[in-house]
């Protein structure tokens, strides 16, 4: 309990070898168990998605929780080139 809120932190990692219809599938049931008693949440970790690219496979769940992505720039560097 954070003054006084309840809240969920959620450490996610999605392997590269996961689909992305899959991960949705996951994502989706824990933004729905998190959203069950009103707790607030933070879902964190690598998830290998290019959120610079809005038709990535989980967009369109965050904003159907009015969750929201805070990274606004590349976090993966393949040499000099952001992935």
């Amino acid at each position: 309990m954070i003054r006084g809120q309840n809240w969920l932190i959620w450490n996610v990692y999605k392997q590269p070898t996961v689909t992305n219809g899959y991960f949705h599938v996951v994502l989706e049931h824990i933004l729905t168990d998190s959203n069950k008693d009103g707790s607030k949440y933070i879902i964190y970790g690598y998830l290998n998605v290019n959120f610079l690219n809005y038709n990535n496979c989980i967009s369109d769940v965050l904003d159907v929780y009015g969750a929201r992505n805070i990274v606004t720039s590349p976090s993966c560097y393949n040499g000099y080139t952001p992935t």
